[in-house]
């Protein structure tokens, strides 16, 4: 099964209008804020090649009106399309809804200008099995483009954990880490809607009070940078 979405054609289709309160499954939750970017189709596939065979796929459509068939880039995960009519969603707000619809034990991001190689899931789902005190683990990410020689590495994100730099520092790109969400108190951490920026330090900062975070090193995913130098 496939990436489904409402008023688009393919049979099966499935509408989320709640999320009705049901006990946390043995998965991995892929919640990708989308804004129908040309990107979008890699970083599915990136998800669909995991090693791990234990993950449910969240689209949630940042961009407003209805999004648009992605079809079944997911491989044989089984995955949905949150659509959100009217305006578009902010930042933080996308990332609440995704994780009102994640199910699983355990939660990752991937924007969908983001990707993740194969074993990157699977390393840290591993990781965070090893350390139950933990409430997340984080691989090392590459910050970078595509260039004419192929890819080009801007900055590598390869810091160990350190709660006092992160009360200073945002060395932990989003979708580096993997969240575990066994303990309520984790999953009451909400992304703070108010931020234009830096919503997702806001989140590890609040996550942080919880436990630790377990460093994987290695790099295991890419993070584009903007058109334009961003």
């Amino acid at each position: 099964p496939g990436l489904v979405a409402e008023n688009v054609a393919c049979p099966a289709l499935l509408v989320l209008s709640s999320v009705m309160p049901t006990p946390l499954m043995p998965l991995v939750s892929v919640l990708v804020r989308s804004m129908q970017r040309d990107s979008l189709a890699a970083a599915l596939a990136a998800i669909a090649h995991q090693t791990d065979t234990a993950i449910e796929v969240v689209v949630v459509n940042a961009r407003g009106g209805t999004h648009a068939d992605v079809g079944p880039l997911c491989g044989t995960f089984e995955g949905r399309v949150v659509n959100q009519d009217g305006q578009p969603l902010d930042r933080p707000s996308a990332a609440n809804l995704a994780i009102d619809h994640a199910r699983g034990r355990w939660a990752i991001f991937l924007d969908d200008d983001d990707v993740m190689d194969v074993d990157h899931v699977a390393r840290l789902r591993s990781a965070l099995e090893s350390a139950p005190d933990a409430v997340a683990a984080y691989a090392d990410v590459e910050h970078g483009h595509h260039g004419p020689d192929g890819w080009q590495t801007r900055h590598r994100f390869a810091a160990d954990f350190d709660p006092l730099r992160l009360r200073f520092e945002n060395f932990i790109p989003l979708h580096a880490a993997l969240v575990s969400r066994s303990r309520p108190e984790a999953r009451r951490c909400r992304f703070d809607e108010t931020l234009d920026l830096f919503e997702d330090w806001d989140w590890w900062l609040q996550l942080s009070r919880l436990g630790p975070f377990v460093h994987v090193p290695g790099v295991s995913a890419r993070y584009m940078a903007a058109a334009g130098g961003g």
